[in-house]
């Protein structure tokens, strides 16, 4: 008997887990801009969350600057993304000087169209606030 409710136990877990993440793929699901600043140059990023292996990622897809200028990418921004009512957090990827750091990110969900995600490093506050694209 200890057996089979061990095995049940552990069902309700896979199945709970596949629903919060199909739940977190739908709602986050789709493309999303953000303006950006990075040296100088301002424009607007697009950003994609995709599902990898049955966990949610960001990757950015495209960049576009204010004089038109584009520029295609395949990164990944957002890693490791648990999220739900609203609420996360993920592993934001930023790269400075040739090299690659993993900073703790929060996002929250402002709206069913506004993504707010922020992060601290090296003592400075980020916050970003994604628009999903129509």
């Amino acid at each position: 008997m200890q057996v089979f409710k061990t095995l049940v136990v552990a069902l309700i877990v896979v199945i709970s887990t596949g629903n919060l993440i199909a739940q977190s793929k739908l709602i986050l699901s789709g493309k999303w801009t953000c303006p950006y600043e990075m040296e100088g140059e301002k424009g607007i990023a697009t950003y994609e969350f995709k599902e990898d292996g049955g966990a949610i990622n960001a990757y950015s897809l495209l960049f576009e600057t204010e004089n038109g200028s584009t520029y295609s990418d395949n990164d990944i921004v957002l890693k490791d993304i648990d999220f739900s009512d609203g609420k996360g957090k993920a592993s934001c990827i930023v790269k400075e000087d040739g090299e690659i750091y993993e900073i703790n990110a929060q996002l929250t969900l402002i709206n069913s169209n506004t993504l707010k995600i922020q992060y601290s490093a090296w003592g400075y506050s980020e916050k970003e606030i994604w628009k999903r694209k129509k």
